[in-house]
């Protein structure tokens, strides 16, 4: 009897090498004495001629591509395609490198984001070791550092590593953060009208940049009024009329300093 309905398991992908599973034949009818294939299999790759068995590692890459396999006895034949491709063997990242590898930042300023390059395979995902300076963030999927550093931090080496299934690479990043300078001081409100023996609404700070600020006023305010070193708040209650007057607000720390102008009338 001749053979009828062979097949195998097809499409089939396989990664350059790597040994694949053997691939079996089934077929019904009478029994296959003798299997053939055309054309050849890729490098590396073969077909048992007595049980049809396709087995082996594959060393070249190649597109999806038809196989014929021909079952037969001496009372006939039968056919079927199996349609392989040999992808590329998947190779570990290498090269890794930043934008910037020793950057300096300062606290509270957002840092421009610090992206990674790499050669070799493509990576599936980024970590790093020790933890980044607080407020700093890395993207696992990406590799970007971007974030505002919160506080001063000496400086330190942070290994990144980028890995695939095939492997890792890793590059030293030498990163400080030093103390920023106060940055964008404003006032709300920024104008008051006050009355003698009257307490005024609190004129309250909001203030970006690195912290240590200590606030200074000039000229001085009205008598009963004050500002708050620490905080910035200028809060009381006059206790003398005084003109409209501009008062410029300066807040300090060791890396710098910035202003702010609120207005104060207080009338009897």
């Amino acid at each position: 009897m001749a053979p009828t309905g062979l097949s195998y398991t097809s499409p089939v992908t396989y990664t350059q090498n790597t040994a694949i599973a053997p691939n079996a034949p089934s077929n019904s009818g009478g029994k296959i004495t003798l299997y053939e294939i055309s054309p050849a299999l890729p490098t590396g790759l073969s077909i048992d001629a007595d049980t049809g068995v396709i087995s082996g590692t594959p060393t070249v890459t190649q597109d999806a591509t038809n196989h014929t396999v021909t079952g037969s006895n001496a009372a006939g034949s039968t056919t079927f395609d199996v349609n392989v491709t040999v992808t590329a063997e998947l190779q570990p990242p290498s090269n890794l490198t930043y934008d910037d590898t020793t950057p300096t930042y300062e606290t509270g300023s957002a840092i421009t984001p610090n992206s990674p390059s790499a050669s070799g395979g493509a990576i599936d995902s980024y970590s790093v070791s020790p933890s980044l300076p607080e407020g700093l963030t890395l993207n696992t999927t990406t590799g970007v550092i971007s974030g505002t550093p919160t506080e001063v931090t000496a400086s330190a080496t942070y290994t990144v590593t980028a890995s695939n299934a095939a492997g890792d690479a890793t590059v030293d990043l030498t990163i400080e953060v030093v103390l920023g300078p106060p940055k964008g001081l404003s006032y709300s409100p920024n104008n008051t009208v006050g009355y003698v023996d009257v307490a005024i609404t609190d004129m309250e700070p909001t203030i970006g940049g690195g912290g240590g600020v200590t606030y200074t006023i000039s000229p001085d305010l009205p008598a009963g009024l004050s500002i708050d070193a620490d905080t910035g708040v200028i809060s009381g209650t006059p206790t003398e009329t005084s003109d409209l007057t501009t008062y410029t607000v300066t807040a300090t720390n060791s890396a710098g300093d910035t202003t702010a102008t609120v207005q104060i009338v207080v009338y009897e």
